[in-house]
């Protein structure tokens, strides 16, 4: 297929700015406000709690509330005051409209989410620190906020949002932000991550963004996966590429993307006799954790794995097919490396069972164990 007169002309226009190797800023030639493509439109649940980190567009807040609604939450946190000034003028007349509020703002480190600053700033207040021994007091106190009322709670959130804001972090303190993210998502919690990548290294001098915000790190297209990957993430999809580079700096394209991941969460892996049918188009497909599943074939999964596969982002790719006889979890036997890659439709249809596949063929459920 031939390219159209528009995508020629885009393509010129990006081997003149690679070609230019002191800088293309493209968003302005090209006369775009927007720096980063439109959030989607994010498929949040009435009822789920929403942490936004660092000021996004215009939409999200209002938008996010009013589709969580009363017995939801949407958390701003930012770490700017100028910025979170920003935020809180939108939500002007929102209480309004909606006839409740679920939102709250908070001003701190957008990479730690456990200390509390209005906690911290009555201690010090109350408890000035003007010797090493006030010091030492400080960080005892502190560290047992921390423990136990941190300021997100872990485990307490539905959904965590990260704007651009990511890349304006030296990549230490963005290793801890997905970190923190993991901490306050709920198990199989999603993460809406919107920052800037490259395509290539890039040298030191970073360019601010235009409302001001410097960038420190701009990781590599690639490079994103494993930080996402050694966080625990799950489930990581590249949701959307901008079409156009924000800038080109030295030949290296700065690109917006917003992926997508899912919280992951070590459980015991038992048998209860469930199975999965890649359903394709590729031939081939494998998880984070290496299990491979071909086109068409009627793969072994541990309860957790189906569970997992069962729901997004897989669902849609994957046919579940539970076993016909209920094996319960609590006598479930290991699912492990000597289970066959290929589930036996016999195990299924519940001609056989699980049990048939470890040491004795005994199921505890029947008392024969006992």
């Amino acid at each position: 297929m031939s390219e159209s007169k528009s995508q020629q002309l885009q393509n010129a226009a990006l081997r003149i700015a690679i070609q230019n190797r002191s800088g293309v800023d493209l968003t302005r030639i090209t006369g775009r406000t927007a720096h980063f493509e439109p959030l989607p439109e994010i498929s949040v649940q009435p009822g789920q709690h929403v942490v936004i980190l660092g000021v996004g567009q215009e939409w999200t807040l209002s938008k996010i509330a009013q589709r969580v609604g009363c017995n939801g939450s949407v958390r701003v946190i930012e770490s700017e005051q100028a910025f979170l000034e920003q935020v809180k003028e939108q939500a002007n007349g929102l209480e309004e409209q909606l006839g409740y509020i679920n939102w709250r703002f908070d001003q701190t480190s957008l990479d730690d989410l456990r200390t509390d600053p209005l906690f911290l700033s009555q201690e010090v207040t109350n408890h000035p620190v003007n010797s090493i021994t006030a010091y030492h007091h400080l960080q005892a106190v502190l560290e047992t906020q921390r423990q136990d009322r941190p300021l997100v709670p872990t485990a307490s959130v539905d959904m965590v949002i990260i704007t651009h804001v990511i890349n304006t972090l030296p990549q230490p303190r963005t290793v801890t932000m997905l970190s923190e993210a993991i901490r306050i998502l709920r198990r199989r919690g999603r993460l809406i991550l919107q920052l800037l990548l490259a395509d290539e290294p890039i040298a030191k001098d970073m360019p601010a963004l235009p409302n001001g915000r410097v960038l420190r790190s701009i990781p590599l297209e690639q490079e994103i996966i494993s930080l996402l990957t050694q966080a625990g993430y799950y489930g990581i999809t590249y949701t959307q590429r901008a079409a156009l580079p924000m800038k080109v700096i030295k030949g290296v394209e700065l690109r917006a993307f917003l992926i997508e991941a899912y919280k992951g969460e070590q459980a015991e892996q038992i048998d209860r006799g469930h199975a999965v049918i890649y359903r394709g188009p590729w031939h081939e497909v494998r998880d984070e954790q290496g299990h491979s599943y071909v086109r068409g074939e009627r793969v072994a999964v541990s309860e957790d794995s189906y569970q997992r596969l069962q729901q997004a982002p897989y669902q849609q790719d994957f046919f579940g097919l539970p076993c016909y006889l209920e094996v319960l979890a609590n006598h479930a036997p290991p699912f492990d490396e000597t289970t066959p890659h290929l589930r036996d439709p016999q195990i299924t249809k519940g001609k056989k069972t699980v049990f048939d596949l470890h040491s004795n063929g005994c199921d505890p459920s029947s008392g024969c164990c006992s």
